[in-house]
């Protein structure tokens, strides 16, 4: 269970340093949000038991279902991609341009990690979060 955790806060805390270091312009809270070294174990454990943040970013919904899915935390997990895919949606698409359809590569990753969770691919789940929080150039 100990190794579990280390593996864990490992992964958060490098995704966060990535995420630091090139923070999309749509991302640019990304810094801000991303834990200092001495409260790795709080935010951890924020990440994995608390309610879903409102107002998070892309990236903080990603990390979160990253932890939930590493958990087998199904729901919380569904519940974190989806945010994350709104919040892409919305900033992908001008409210002037009516209602076109979506067709990012980040879109599309974020479904796809939903739909290998829904079908119980923990591993496919964890993956595509992963590839979602890579900087893209749609």
């Amino acid at each position: 269970m100990r190794s579990l955790w280390l593996a864990s806060a490992a992964i958060v805390l490098s995704a966060g340093m990535a995420c630091a270091q090139s923070a999309p312009p749509g991302d640019q809270n990304v810094a801000s949000t991303a834990p200092p070294m001495g409260a790795m174990p709080m935010q951890h454990s924020m990440i994995s038991h608390g309610p879903l943040p409102q107002d998070a970013s892309v990236q903080t919904y990603l990390r979160i279902a990253e932890v939930a899915i590493h958990g087998r935390n199904k729901a919380k997990a569904d519940d974190a991609l989806s945010h994350a895919e709104t919040l892409v949606l919305t900033r992908s698409v001008p409210q002037s341009a009516g209602i076109p359809v979506d067709h990012s590569s980040r879109v599309e990753t974020i479904e796809q990690a939903r739909a290998a969770l829904a079908s119980g691919d923990f591993g496919q789940a964890a993956h595509l979060t992963r590839q979602a929080m890579m900087p893209t150039e749609s």
